[in-house]
């Protein structure tokens, strides 16, 4: 059977929602012919990979199930699922969340439509199907990136783009390129992401809002003590981008992000959950320093235009002046005002 997408969910524990996301595939207008649904069972203990069964039962030709006999991760499921892949555009769905109706049947038009490596959606971010949104958000935008300058500009604009689960991609792009996410850590997206981008040819952005990211209290991201994670994946990324010589053209973007991710995101989240001291955060300005040239950063000086986040106007204060108890609680009372 010729599938014109392949769908990778990891699963584990989601036996209170993963109905809802399988309903919300199996019934996509593209078509369940056109999709292999690849589900991941990350050696649940509730029963979700019974649920997943009674599906692939119904489904035989277009669901498929691996089944880990040790919990691994996103990452690990994410991976795995792709030697197994026989599309030629992959998408990834979160088993906790559910989409849009027609979600994939617009991307693959638009990734087909205008041969391009990814197409990306908008997304919300309800805490119940009652609250979910739909509908156009803006004007849709096509994006040629074969040139450094065009790349530049989109980076500066999208880089904060970074899940997976709301773009549809080129699988011979992951392959061809060995973009993968880095495994036994969270925040695996901002690693993965960042190098499709800095591969991709063209893109194009869907202005809708089609999946539904959910809200979920016991969700690894909003977990205070996954947070770390970032600055490890931040490390891997900047090492990588330096092995691959994309610090060659990207230079001050890739430096950016890095200070972005690694500093003022890592600080926002850990003041967010109370769980930060002085000590850390002078490690945290030790390491980023020795990566980075912020200086003369035409980004982090404003010289040139970029897409900022709220807080990092008050936490630069923690790289630019002596940190002391005193000005970390300024900052973070600053940055939640």
């Amino acid at each position: 059977m010729e599938y014109k997408i392949s769908i990778i969910v990891p699963c584990y524990n989601v036996e209170k929602y993963i109905v809802r996301c399988i309903e919300s595939l199996i019934n996509q207008t593209i078509g369940i012919e056109s999709l292999q649904i690849i589900f991941v069972n990350d050696a649940s203990t509730d029963s979700t990979l019974s649920i997943l069964s009674e599906y692939e039962a119904k489904y035989p030709n277009n669901i498929c199930i691996i089944n880990l006999e040790t919990n691994s991760g996103l990452s690990c499921a994410r991976n795995a699922a792709l030697d197994y892949a026989y599309a030629p555009f992959i998408g990834y769905v979160d088993a906790d969340d559910w989409i849009e109706l027609d979600m994939f049947e617009k991307m693959f038009c638009k990734i087909t439509e205008y041969n391009c490596d990814v197409v990306m959606c908008r997304n919300d971010r309800p805490k119940s199907e009652s609250e979910a949104k739909s509908g156009v958000t803006g004007k849709d935008l096509y994006f040629v990136l074969d040139r450094i300058e065009n790349k530049k500009i989109f980076l500066s604009y999208f880089r904060l783009d970074v899940t997976c689960w709301n773009k549809l991609v080129r699988k011979q792009l992951l392959i061809d390129k060995n973009i993968s996410f880095p495994e036994k850590l969270k925040y695996e997206d901002n690693y993965w992401s960042i190098l499709l981008f800095l591969y991709a040819k063209s893109m194009y952005l869907l202005e809708e809002c089609l999946y539904h990211w959910f809200l979920n209290p016991r969700s690894i991201v909003t977990s205070g003590t996954s947070n770390i994670d970032r600055t490890s994946v931040q490390l891997m990324l900047i090492e990588e981008c330096k092995k691959r010589l994309f610090l060659d053209d990207y230079a001050e973007e890739l430096e950016y992000n890095f200070y972005e991710k690694f500093f003022v995101e890592t600080i926002f989240f850990l003041f967010r959950d109370n769980v930060v001291t002085v000590d850390f955060l002078n490690k945290l300005k030790s390491i980023l320093l020795k990566y980075s040239n912020l200086e003369q950063n035409v980004y982090y000086k404003c010289e040139r235009p970029i897409v900022k986040l709220k807080c990092e106007t008050e936490i630069r204060k923690l790289l630019e002046n002596d940190i002391t108890e005193e000005l970390a609680e300024q900052v973070m009372k600053k940055c939640f005002a």
